[in-house]
């Protein structure tokens, strides 16, 4: 998509299908609901919205944006949820309750602004992966200052690497791709 001059806009588990085919083995993964997507060409353009939880910090910025460098973070934002079952920013899980709480909208810029600036991100590690290749892209791709993020066609190798192991699939990955086609 990207290699074609389109970003999607709106990168969460439920807009991307996974499915291994019965005969090859092949795993293909299918982004849909492309609502959001635009052709920005090489120039930064201002957002048309996403989902809450998978926005980048800069889109708190109120600027034009490099919408391929969005879009690598919500990749990775769809990684981390994926790994944990819980968004990286924009809510709290209640254990007691055992509900979700948004957050304010204050609260989510603030803290999307200041890991912005500071360059670090401060949702919770990861402690149910033991898979440090997946673990270090999702973290290429949430790097909080977007001039140092990488694109998603700049990570293709390192993308198709983690997908498949030779001509198999790879064991490590497709319960991560499997879980992500069947969130909700």
């Amino acid at each position: 998509m990207h290699l074609q001059g389109w970003v999607h806009g709106d990168i969460k588990p439920e807009n991307i299908f996974v499915r291994r085919s019965a005969s090859t083995g092949t795993i293909k993964v299918t982004l849909i609901d492309f609502d959001l997507s635009q052709r920005p060409g090489n120039k930064p353009r201002r957002t048309r919205g996403s989902t809450l939880g998978y926005q980048p910090p800069e889109d708190f910025l109120n600027m034009p944006l490099d919408q391929y460098a969005r879009d690598s973070w919500m990749l990775g934002a769809t990684i981390y949820v994926t790994l944990t079952d819980k968004l990286p920013y924009g809510v709290d899980y209640d254990e007691t309750r055992k509900v979700y709480r948004r957050w304010s909208d204050r609260k989510l810029s603030s803290t999307m602004l200041h890991i912005g600036a500071t360059g670090t991100n401060t949702f919770p590690p990861i402690r149910t992966s033991k898979n440090q290749h997946l673990l270090g892209l999702m973290n290429k791709l949430m790097t909080c200052k977007v001039r140092d993020r990488p694109t998603i066609v700049e990570l293709g190798a390192s993308l198709v690497s983690l997908v498949s192991w030779g001509d198999k699939p790879s064991s490590h990955v497709l319960p991560v791709l499997q879980k992500a086609m069947r969130s909700e």
